[in-house]
């Protein structure tokens, strides 16, 4: 009983494995021989173009979702899953992304910014500079910009740059070069300041046949064109002792003194020394009227030292 039970088991295994078998193979052999379809090359195509190009293949199309690009123009294929060659069956999904074209924005108006609130203000839109131009413009301080392409308020690609116009301000004066010789430092600083150019530096010679505290040389040389701010050099004949001179020497400092005359106003006192080319001002103060100014200043190699009370220039020491 129990082999004739064991029998009718094993038969009956054996028949759904074989009805198994049947049905993997027919569904194999069914599925094989359903045609399949390679996919085509989607990018760069419009989305018009792949649609009927996938409906003609009997391909489903899905758009996956759009994204800005500023290679792909605006409705055309960015990206497509599966990629182009893959075999699939007819009725199958591809999968595109489609572009929205480059990202846009407004032009802000920069018209009045400086260069630095400018640069700024094109970096919070995604925006940078591009060509720079200057021109003078005597109502609109330096560095301000005038305007810019494109224009405020115009849409534009947020990858574009943006030109600027910006003011240099007034227009320098251009001028023949004084002649300064003969004169002493503090005449010839009264000149040069006068016509607003700088003082480069003093240089010292020591001419016997030459009047002592006078300007020898300069440069640029009288009647050469300059501008305003250009710097002058001059040379001034000296003693090569520092006697007979209103200041003293101590341990490498200069100590200048000045005494105000009586009065009612407060007096504005400026001590500025002209060292290798630059400009500093070491004192920059009021003083009450009958007051003694003391300042010490470093001893360098051509300096010069210029005491101004109420921007008139005073006196001045030149030294080594």
């Amino acid at each position: 009983m129990i082999r004739r039970i064991l029998k009718i088991g094993l038969m009956a295994g054996a028949f759904f494995i074989f009805a198994g078998l049947i049905a993997y193979l027919t569904v194999s052999f069914f599925v094989r021989s359903q045609p399949s379809t390679v996919v085509p090359d989607l990018v760069g195509k419009h989305v018009v173009a792949a649609l009927e190009l996938l409906s003609d293949l009997s391909l489903n199309t899905k758009v996956g979702g759009m994204e800005y690009n500023s290679n792909v123009p605006i409705h055309h294929v960015i990206s497509q899953d599966p990629p182009p060659g893959t075999e699939i069956k007819p009725g199958r999904d591809v999968r595109i992304t489609l572009s929205k074209g480059p990202e846009t924005v407004v032009v802000p108006s920069l018209n009045g910014f400086t260069m630095e609130q400018a640069r700024i203000v094109l970096e919070e839109n995604g925006l940078s500079s591009g060509n720079i131009a200057h021109v003078y413009q005597a109502q609109i301080p330096e560095g301000v910009v005038l305007a810019h392409f494109p224009s405020p308020g115009k849409t534009i690609h947020r990858d574009r740059p943006v030109d600027l116009l910006v003011s240099l301000g007034r227009r320098p004066t251009d001028f023949l070069m004084p002649d300064l010789s003969g004169l002493s430092i503090d005449e010839a600083m009264q000149r040069i300041e006068k016509v607003n150019l700088s003082l480069d530096k003093v240089n010292g010679v020591s001419i016997k046949d030459r009047p002592l505290d006078t300007i020898i040389s300069q440069s640029p040389a009288p009647g050469h064109r300059v501008i305003e701010k250009d710097a002058v050099s001059l040379t001034i004949n000296r003693k090569t002792a520092a006697d007979g001179k209103s200041a003293a020497f101590r341990n490498g400092l200069l100590l200048l003194r000045h005494s105000l005359e009586p009065g009612f106003l407060n007096r504005h006192i400026r001590v500025r020394l002209n060292c290798f080319g630059l400009s500093m001002d070491l004192v920059d103060t009021f003083l009450k009227p009958g007051k003694q100014l003391w300042c010490l200043i470093p001893m360098e190699s051509d300096s010069t030292a210029f005491l101004y009370e109420d921007d008139v220039l005073i006196k001045s020491e030149v030294f080594e």
